[in-house]
């Protein structure tokens, strides 16, 4: 059963479209962190042997059971299409590590995607602008991440384009302020 944490964790997890792997990954490595099931990725699937003991057979079904449940968490955010295409692997390793060797890519196609992710990205009026900033801080560094690193200043140049027009009296305001303006303090200036 999910803990309370892994279920809110779990609540702020995209489904896996193809583009968002590493967003994915952050989210799903910290509830099976949580649920104590990372282990499961990270090891082989136990052999049970012919001659086994009690001990032996009742590891063999809590890993089982484990198992189980990470590759359950793991399909349950995905789109019905990755759905699809990863239900059949056998173990939860053996799907983690097929998603990951098809995702986790720094072709120029992917690194465009999340470029085209990050600048087409825009604030809606009913959203926090906290979370907003937040959301973009983390789109750079998943650019960061394969090789595409943007500056502090491209940062909060992109960020503020990103505001909806209620907010151009303050984007105005912080454009004045642009060369003492850091990321750091963005997200705080924007909230006063």
């Amino acid at each position: 059963m999910t803990s309370r944490v892994g279920a809110s964790e779990l609540a702020k997890t995209e489904k896996l479209n193809g583009t968002n792997f590493h967003a994915w990954k952050r989210r799903i490595m910290l509830v099976l962190t949580l649920e104590r099931l990372v282990y499961v990725i990270n090891e082989p699937f136990p052999i049970l042997g012919d001659k086994h003991t009690d001990e032996e057979k009742k590891a063999y079904e809590s890993f089982s059971s484990d198992d189980l449940m990470a590759k359950t968490i793991m399909l349950a955010f995905m789109e019905d299409d990755q759905i699809r295409v990863f239900e059949d692997c056998p173990t939860a390793k053996d799907m983690f590590d097929t998603i990951a060797s098809k995702y986790n890519t720094m072709t120029a196609m992917h690194i465009q995607l999340l470029q085209e992710q990050y600048n087409s990205y825009r604030m809606k009026e009913s959203d926090n602008v906290m979370d907003h900033v937040n959301k973009m801080l983390v789109m750079a560094k998943d650019l960061a991440v394969v090789g595409n690193v943007i500056s502090d200043n491209m940062q909060i140049s992109t960020i503020l384009n990103s505001l909806p027009p209620s907010w151009d009296m303050a984007v105005t305001a912080l454009s004045v302020q642009f060369d003492t303006l850091t990321l750091e303090k963005l997200p705080i200036q924007l909230a006063l």
